[in-house]
């Protein structure tokens, strides 16, 4: 994304979206920036994930930057041209720009974002998006079966035999336990 705004605009208090982790780095001007672990309790810190409580980021500084620094773990930024923030998965944060600003930013998944990785983005997906969740299930049991394919006639060739049922390849796929099934 490419990002332009004047000053006192930004991004309200929020969480990135399905356990993504992601960077921003600023082109032009000055953000001040705001980040909360995410053991953090929403309420010492207005969180509102959505609705007419959600604060603007310039009105979330006015009614909370005094006393943010006795928040455990707070991180605090003026992100200057040139500096790139990086955002780690499941982490409270909110952005205001100072000045005009030109700034671009990326999100991304990562094995490594957060105590279960992958595991948590997939249970954020089926959730939120679940339609979205059976699409990307069906393509990666179809690449995962083509890939068993290729592998069983590779070994049947050298005199090998490991063939999988279909069920068996999407357990492999998804560690034993289908998508929709509960824990």
């Amino acid at each position: 994304w490419v990002l332009i705004g004047p000053a006192r605009s930004g991004t309200g208090l929020h969480i990135d979206p399905l356990w993504t982790s992601a960077w921003g780095t600023l082109l032009h001007g000055t953000k001040r920036w705001c980040l909360f672990p995410p053991d953090t309790p929403p309420d010492s810190i207005g969180f509102a994930a959505h609705g007419p409580t959600k604060l603007e980021a310039v009105e979330w500084f006015d009614a909370y930057s005094h006393h943010i620094h006795s928040i455990k773990g707070v991180v605090e930024i003026v992100q200057q041209e040139g500096e790139t923030v990086f955002v780690p998965a499941g982490w409270y944060h909110v952005v205001v720009n100072l000045t005009t600003t030109v700034s671009i930013t990326h999100n991304y998944a990562s094995p490594y974002g957060g105590p279960q990785g992958i595991q948590q983005i997939w249970r954020e997906i089926v959730c939120d998006e679940p339609e979205f969740a059976q699409r990307w299930y069906r393509e990666m049991l179809v690449l995962h079966l083509n890939g068993s394919s290729h592998r069983e006639s590779n070994a049947n060739d050298a005199g090998e035999n490991e063939s999988q049922s279909e069920s068996e390849s999407e357990s492999a796929l998804l560690g034993t336990r289908r998508w929709g099934q509960s824990s």
